[in-house]
């Protein structure tokens, strides 16, 4: 299968859904091993990273 292309939705302008501080929290570890299989060691711990990741969404979110 060769990929076409790529779409993001960045934003939630086709989809939305109900987040929780948990719940982003209990992604975060997914998030950190992905970094890591892509040779991205950021150093941080998975609190940490959830930081990182959710102040870069709300600094979007007042951008866009």
């Amino acid at each position: 299968m060769t990929i076409r292309a790529v779409f993001f939705d960045m934003g939630g302008t086709i989809e939305t859904y109900g987040y929780t501080r948990a719940l982003r929290l209990a992604a975060t570890p997914g998030i950190q091993q992905r970094l890591l299989s892509a040779g991205i060691d950021l150093h941080l711990d998975n609190e940490q990273l959830y930081r990182v990741v959710s102040d870069g969404l709300e600094r979007y979110h007042q951008w866009s």
